[in-house]
């Protein structure tokens, strides 16, 4: 590789700037060997949430922008979780007296798992741009939902 117009820096233990040198060209070789490195890089959805932390402390002391990869460490629990939302809300809806058909029943359920993952979205990018914080933007739908489901099912106890 070769580069241009750039800047070495060194970093102490803390991340913090101690030394920098700017040059006009650098010549980096670079064998096949160095290639699949760059290839093997993880996203954040791919990281457990360990690696994610671990990710997130290092950008953490570089001074980043760590909200989006907060949001998305917080993530990863609140959304298998969300499954044990889904019993809150689905039984109640399930244990109601038929007075329609089944088609009603399937199209209520679709409406709300859409409802669900649009809420999600919303409180996602809340988190992300720094409206919420990162782990409420990541649990809140669950908490709307939960507390839906919580009516629901006192609800249908009345019935």
């Amino acid at each position: 590789w070769y580069l241009e117009n750039g800047v070495s820096r060194t970093f102490d233990a803390q991340g913090h700037v101690v030394g920098e040198q700017r040059w006009e060209s650098f010549e980096l070789p670079v064998d096949g060997a160095e290639t699949p490195l760059f290839q093997t890089q993880k996203t954040p959805g791919e990281m457990t949430r360990k690696e994610l932390k671990g990710h997130i402390d290092v950008l953490r002391r570089s001074g980043q922008d760590i909200k989006s990869l907060l949001v998305e460490y917080h993530m990863k629990l609140s959304m298998p979780l969300a499954s044990l939302i889904w019993m809150f809300v689905g039984a109640p809806l399930a244990l109601r007296p038929v007075r329609t058909t089944r088609l009603v029943g399937i199209a209520v359920a679709i409406l709300v798992a859409f409802a669900y993952f649009v809420v999600s979205a919303f409180f996602r990018s809340l988190g992300q741009n720094g409206a919420l914080a990162p782990w409420l933007a990541a649990w809140m739908a669950n908490i709307l939902f939960f507390a839906l489901g919580l009516w629901l099912t006192l609800r249908a106890d009345r019935v």
